[in-house]
C-alpha cells in the first residue's frame, strides 16, 4: 500500500516539473532506496539463520558418527554464526525502523508540497482546481469512453 502511495507521489511531483518538486522527488527516491536495501539485508541475514538453524540441527541428530571434538566444533560454529547473525538482523531491524521513518517523512513532506500546490491554483482560478500537466494526468474517461473502451 505504502509502495502504491510512493508511486503516485512520484508521478504527481514529477508532473508539476518545479525545481522543488524534482528536489523532493530525489529524497523520496533516495529514502525509499535506502529502506529497500536494509530490508534485503534483513532477508538475507535471516536466510543466514535459517540455514544455521539447519545445520545445528542436522549436526544433533544425524551426525553420530563424528568424533568429540568435531561434534562440539560443529555445535560452536553453527552457534555463533547464529548469534552474530541474529545481532545482525537486530541491527538491521533497528536502521529499517529509522529509514521507514525518514520515509514517512518524506511522504508528509511531499502531500504537503502537493497540497500547497493545489491550493494555489484552486486560490488563481477557481474553476481549475489543477495544473495544467496535473490535470491532463488525472482525468478520467468519461461513461461513454469507457463503453467504447469495453466494446470490441
Amino acid at each position: 500500500m505504502k509502495q502504491g502511495e510512493t508511486i503516485f507521489l512520484r508521478h504527481l511531483l514529477l508532473a508539476c516539473g518545479t525545481a522543488e518538486s524534482k528536489r523532493l522527488d530525489e529524497k523520496l527516491c533516495e529514502a525509499q532506496s535506502h529502506e529497500r536495501c536494509v530490508l534485503r539485508g534483513m532477508w538475507w541475514v535471516s536466510q543466514l539463520i535459517l540455514l544455521t538453524l539447519a545445520g545445528l540441527g542436522y549436526t544433533a541428530v544425524l551426525l553420530q558418527d563424528i568424533s568429540d571434538e568435531g561434534y562440539d566444533f560443529l555445535i560452536r560454529l553453527f552457534s555463533r554464526i547464529g548469534f552474530g547473525s541474529a545481532i545482525s538482523l537486530a541491527g538491521f531491524f533497528c536502521l529499517w525502523l529509522g529509514y521507514r521513518k525518514q520515509l514517512s517523512r518524506q511522504r508528509k513532506e511531499c502531500r504537503h508540497f502537493i497540497t500547497r500546490i493545489l491550493h494555489s491554483c484552486a486560490e488563481r482560478s477557481p474553476s481549475t482546481l489543477l495544473p495544467l500537466p496535473l490535470g491532463r494526468m488525472l482525468e478520467y474517461p468519461t461513461a461513454e469512453q469507457r463503453r467504447q473502451s469495453i466494446e470490441f
